[in-house]
């Protein structure tokens, strides 16, 4: 029997599309909310906090392979940052 693993789960690209549109959504209804009660810095902050989050979950498996890359044009990628 094959072990089921979560990053199969994480390969399928219509999984992750439909999760990007369901972030989306939820984002959208989660600001309208919280509108009254979190200011919109600290919204915008959040929700780019929890987004860089779930990227680096993601993008953990690819990151030390590209390593050396992103040390050789570190200036760019702070620039696209």
């Amino acid at each position: 029997m094959k072990r089921f693993t979560f990053l199969k789960i994480i390969d399928s690209p219509y999984l992750l599309l439909t999760l990007a549109v369901f972030f989306w959504a939820g984002n959208f209804i989660v600001g309208r909310a919280v509108r009254a009660d979190i200011p919109p810095v600290g919204l915008a902050f959040w929700r780019w906090f929890v987004a860089s989050v779930l990227v680096a979950v993601l993008a953990r498996k690819y990151l030390p392979g590209d390593l050396r890359e992103i040390r050789r044009h570190w200036f760019i990628v702070l620039l696209l940052a």
